[in-house]
């Protein structure tokens, strides 16, 4: 599990992870994008949980402030 906290309309850009992850939104505004264009855009509040496979690209964006914690589900 990873806590992150973005302000001032910070960025996580484009990446992916090699496990599926959920995102929970803890509070704040902003908008989690996915895809490999990043096509697939959902508004992110507190409350808004995502579930994304392995090795999927997304990005974060803060609107402008963002809290959300992040869990990462390795094979064993």
């Amino acid at each position: 599990m990873v806590e992150v906290q973005l302000r001032d309309g910070e960025t996580l850009a484009k990446h992916k992870a090699a496990e599926p992850i959920t995102v929970l939104c803890l509070g704040g505004k902003g908008r989690f994008e996915a895809g490999s264009e990043l096509e697939d855009s959902i508004p992110l509040a507190a409350g808004t949980f995502i579930t994304l496979e392995a090795n999927v690209e997304h990005a974060v964006y803060a609107e402008p402030d963002l809290h959300i914690l992040v869990t990462k589900f390795k094979a064993e």
